[in-house]
């Protein structure tokens, strides 16, 4: 958090937050976390899998589709 407080437009940081926040269980803040680096970034194979399984715990539907649609089209990832 320090270092996005440091440097709120690196997306990398919002990336690594999600995956603490994931482990943590934390999965409204890490939505939030993974929302910010993809708004930031865009979609990687990392993100988009990170916010498929944050999205699967928090029983999202809709954006459990949208993962699903950017993996199966972007990186051509079946599941």
């Amino acid at each position: 958090k320090k270092a996005i407080a440091g440097n709120p437009s690196y997306a990398l940081n919002y990336l690594y937050l999600a995956q603490i926040e994931l482990y943590n269980h934390d999965y409204v803040a890490a939505k939030k976390s993974i929302d910010r680096f993809n708004d930031l970034n865009g979609y990687t194979k990392e993100s988009a899998e990170i916010g498929l399984l944050i999205n699967h715990s928090l029983g999202n539907s809709t954006e459990i589709e949208k993962y699903q649609h950017v993996l199966e089209t972007q990186f051509k990832t079946r599941v």
